[in-house]
Parts: structure tokens; C-alpha cells; sequence
């Protein structure tokens, strides 16, 4: 399902992703309850605010992050809260460590 750039941008700042824009990227990194960073980043493009990003990009972005194109889905549109997210992540990294 096509998502647009400002519902992510604003839905992963509520779940406590912090933006960073260089100039050329907008880059949001994940800050755990604390202030603690994990390592998990997705970018976004500076495009027009308004413009759906496709399923590719959207599926991008969920790896990014760690979750399946579903979960992210789920993130993005609220139905996931931030406390199921960071459990999640925590899973994920130790299983990477």
C-alpha cells in the first residue's frame, strides 16, 4: 500500500524517531524510552511533501527499521504503539549481536 512521505515523516517522530536533515537527506534514527540510540535509522527523500511513496520504497524503509513491510504499515498508521515497536527491535538486534 502506498504511504505518503509526511505520514511517515510525522507518524515515526510520535514513536520517537528523531529527524536530521543534512541538506541532501532527511534521515530519522529511533531513540529508545531514555534517550537511548539503537543503531536504527530510515531516510526520506526532501520530495514533495504530499507524494505517495511506492510499495518498493515503503518495503525499503520498513527493513530499515527493522519490520516487515506489514509491521511498518502498522507503525506508520498508529495501530502499532511504541512500547510493541521497541519490544520488537529489541528482539531483532540481539538476534543480529
Amino acid at each position: 500500500m502506498p504511504l505518503k512521505r509526511r505520514d511517515i515523516r510525522s507518524s515515526l517522530k510520535r514513536k520517537g524517531f528523531v529527524e536530521d536533515t543534512d541538506g541532501r537527506h532527511i534521515s530519522l534514527s529511533y531513540e529508545m524510552e531514555g534517550g537511548r540510540k539503537c543503531g536504527v535509522r530510515t531516510f526520506v527523500s526532501h520530495g514533495s511533501k504530499y507524494k505517495d511513496l511506492n510499495d518498493d520504497l515503503v518495503g525499503k524503509m520498513a527493513r530499515q527499521v527493522k519490520l516487515q513491510k506489514k509491521e511498518f504499515e502498522d507503525l506508520v498508521s498508529c495501530s502499532m504503539k511504541r512500547a510493541e515497536y521497541e519490544e520488537i527491535i529489541k528482539e531483532r538486534l540481539e538476534m543480529h549481536l
